[in-house]
């Protein structure tokens, strides 16, 4: 309100000083006024001096009245604008659109009244890409849709090359630029260890590492068919990783008994830590942890700072193995940010008993040359 009054003193001020003529001359026309009631200056042409002085001053008023009109226009038109974008903003009124069959419809209201246009037209990251926005809108003329298309190629290859550029500064100064994450294509780190070799053993130390910390459930029953063809997968994670924590729960009786029966038979001979894991049904545990489907792997977490609250999440459903598990504990870990990755270091490996193995092994198959040799060799300078 404060700046409306200052803003309304503003305008009227120039306008009284407009009214009240020129400042210079008041006097010298009361004076006049004075003179003309004696009599004086009138043939003089004071009078019609007085009268041409106030035609002009009233000419200037409504100069000035009209450019002050033609602001205020100006203004309300601006703020009108800034009024109907934020009220669509944070006030939207629902947009009434028409449907093929020529009635009308609240836009996406319901399916047969879905309208993405209207969704987008005020989105601002949208606006800021004309050529999403125009795809985005007709999806269906197919030069919008290619024109987004060259856009997005830009845009990947600008992603693809930071990324390019990240594992190349990794390469480059390795460990001492950061330690990255275990999911790039070709090496660890800048050592140079294959990932199909280590990466493996390294992942199976780290979870050993923190197997106190979570559980793994595996839910059976609800999709027979796929729970017998996953038995495979299921055994060799239990073979490959044995000391993790398991627990198995079934639908009920009939799926409990045709699971382990096939357990029994195809693995009787290898499945040692199979006999010693919790199973017991419980469809309770299937609605208490929202499970849809089966098989099903939920990984129950907990964290350091929060021993009282253990956390479920599904990583799995379907059929699985040991590089697909560990693909999945690990994307939780990450999701939860609970992974150190300075202790999946592949330069710890080689310092152990297996990583010096591993090496003499593929120098021995590759080169057919004995590792232990080379050193007795050499460790008495050459001499031998």
């Amino acid at each position: 309100m404060k700046m409306i009054n200052r803003y309304i003193v503003s305008l009227l001020f120039p306008v009284g000083l407009l009214i009240g003529g020129p400042i210079d001359n008041k006097i010298e026309n009361k004076k006049s006024v004075d003179n003309i009631a004696k009599g004086f200056d009138y043939y003089e042409g004071t009078v019609n001096k007085q009268i041409e002085a106030k035609k002009s001053n009233e000419e200037k008023i409504l100069e000035y009245l009209k450019i002050i009109k033609e602001e205020n226009q100006k203004q309300t038109k601006i703020q009108n604008k800034i009024y109907d974008l934020l009220k669509r903003k944070f006030d939207p009124e629902p947009k009434v659109i028409t449907k093929k069959d020529g009635t009308k419809c609240v836009a996406n209201s319901t399916d047969d009244c879905f309208d993405y246009a209207s969704l987008i037209e005020n989105h601002p990251e949208v606006n800021k890409i004309p050529a999403l926005k125009e795809f985005l809108k007709d999806p269906y003329d197919l030069s919008k849709t290619a024109n987004y298309l060259k856009w997005q190629t830009a845009l990947f290859n600008h992603a693809f090359n930071t990324g390019n550029a990240i594992q190349f500064a990794q390469e480059q100064f390795g460990n001492e630029s950061g330690v990255m994450s275990l999911n790039r294509s070709s090496f660890d780190d800048s050592k140079g260890v294959a990932n199909a070799k280590l990466l493996p053993e390294i992942k199976k130390k780290y979870l050993y590492s923190i197997k106190d910390k979570f559980e793994i459930n595996i839910f059976i029953g609800l999709n027979i068919n796929l729970d017998i063809v996953s038995v495979s997968g299921i055994a060799d994670l239990l073979i490959t990783l044995p000391e993790l924590n398991y627990k198995f729960y079934y639908k009920d009786k009939a799926s409990k008994a045709l699971f382990e029966d096939t357990m029994n038979l195809i693995y009787a001979d290898n499945l040692k830590r199979w006999n010693i894991v919790q199973k017991q049904i419980s469809s309770e545990k299937f609605n208490e942890l929202n499970v849809l489907t089966s098989p099903s792997f939920v990984i129950l977490y907990k964290k350091d700072d929060d021993t009282k609250t253990i956390k479920a999440q599904t990583i799995h459903t379907g059929r699985i193995n040991t590089s697909l598990f560990y693909d999945k504990v690990f994307n939780y870990l990450e999701y939860i940010n609970e992974i150190d990755y300075k202790k999946l270091s592949d330069t710890d490996f080689w310092d152990t008993k297996k990583g010096e193995d591993e090496a003499k092994e593929e120098i021995k198959r590759k080169f057919g040359v004995s590792v232990d040799e080379l050193i007795n060799k050499y460790s008495n300078g050459g001499n031998e």
